[in-house]
């Protein structure tokens, strides 16, 4: 196991030398938002207490314990003062990370192109997930949840590694920020998918094991929570089994509309032709019927938006309606159909075009809404200070 170990961080390393300059263009993008949403200098909601009292409330409050470590790590105490650029600048490095795995999960031996790699990067730049990263004292640990989703994945052909490794970074993921809860579950629908519609074999053993893994951990931050309930326990409440079904329903329906009303038509439509694009880029490239290549496409697809709200999914609290942070699932969904879109290459060059030409677009436009977004959290500041 440990030469298994070794041999995936082996090949991890020269994955990232042989794309050393995507990476730094993955980084360099997140430092540019980061660093710009830090300067705002705006204190976000919690911000204002914290600057005030200097109190960390992460294991207390929420039952945030990696986040409360890494508070004091980043702090060196226990009494938090503004640490300015410097959480800011560890997300980007953090979500630097997720992205590069991210790409050497999906696609380990493809020579990524600069619009695949600026793909990856709407994990962390989606409209959705610009709220997290404007808290200035617990952005990084947002970002955090969001690396322990997918660093699992890493060890995908190894199941031992990856069982102790998936349930090991559930637990840790709940204990950063829950709201991430969903991404483990897309990463294994996308992989699974992958291998279903290239292979023609549905990998029953490496989804009972996803399963069981995401479970486990889930069942650890349980036993947590009840040793030690945090103040805001009542906010995870679970209705009965009766009444699960149709909460579910209610959360699904409510998240995903509640995206389209708050998204301009051009993400919309953009994101529609992209769509098309991906299954005309899989029917015509898979080794699958294309009536059954076109069914769990449309099967990825559907589940992944749905599960990409995660463990809200099953709450009686209707979480999509108090903030856009808790949405941002669908946000990091959005970059992995980008990502499998882009990895995909299709004999047809105009169709390789297209892809690239509308997903840059897609991209651009979300980069532009990060700077629009700060320039309105400075005007948003200015008002608090009068």
């Amino acid at each position: 196991m440990i030469e298994e170990f070794l041999g995936v961080f082996h090949n991890l390393k020269d994955y990232i030398k042989r794309n050393k300059f995507v990476v730094s263009l993955i980084l360099g993008v997140y430092l540019l938002v980061n660093i710009n949403i830090s300067l705002a200098e705006y204190p976000y909601i919690d911000d204002i207490g914290r600057q005030v009292l200097g109190y960390t409330g992460f294991s207390e409050h929420y039952s945030r314990y990696l986040s409360e470590f890494s508070a004091r790590l980043i702090q060196g105490g226990t009494h938090l003062t503004d640490p300015g650029l410097t959480t800011n600048i560890i997300s980007a490095f953090i979500l630097t990370f997720a992205s590069t795995i991210l790409l050497f999960v999906l696609f380990p031996s493809k020579k990524v192109t600069p619009v695949l790699a600026l793909a990856s990067t709407v994990i962390g730049i989606n409209p959705w997930f610009l709220e997290p990263l404007s808290f200035r004292f617990d952005n990084s640990f947002m970002s955090l949840s969001i690396l322990v989703s997918i660093l699992p994945f890493i060890f995908w052909e190894s199941r031992k590694l990856f069982s102790i490794c998936s349930v090991v970074c559930i637990y840790l993921m709940c204990n950063s920020y829950q709201a991430s809860s969903g991404i483990y579950i897309l990463m294994t629908l996308t992989l699974l998918f992958l291998e279903v519609v290239y292979s023609g074999k549905l990998n029953i053993k490496s989804l009972v094991c996803s399963i069981l893994s995401y479970v486990g951990g889930m069942v650890l931050y349980k036993i947590q929570i009840t040793i030690k309930p945090p103040i805001f326990a009542d906010q995870g409440s679970i209705p009965s089994l009766l009444h699960l079904p149709s909460i579910m329903l209610a959360n699904a329906k409510g998240y995903l509309k509640n995206i389209y009303l708050q998204s301009t038509k051009v993400w919309i439509l953009l994101f529609l032709v992209i769509l098309i694009l991906l299954v005309f880029n899989i029917i015509s490239s898979s080794k699958q019927k294309k009536i059954v290549a076109l069914a769990f496409t449309f099967a990825w697809l559907a589940l992944g938006s749905i599960l990409s709200y995660g463990s809200y999914l099953i709450l009686s609290e209707q979480f999509y309606l108090l903030r856009p942070r808790y949405e941002y699932g669908l946000g990091v969904f959005s970059s992995i159909v980008l990502v499998v879109s882009l990895g995909i290459t299709n004999r047809n060059k105009i169709i390789n075009v297209l892809k690239s030409v509308f997903s840059s677009l897609l991209i651009f436009y979300f980069l532009a809404f990060s700077f629009i977004y700060v320039s309105n959290l400075k005007q948003q500041n200015n008002t608090f200070e009068v």
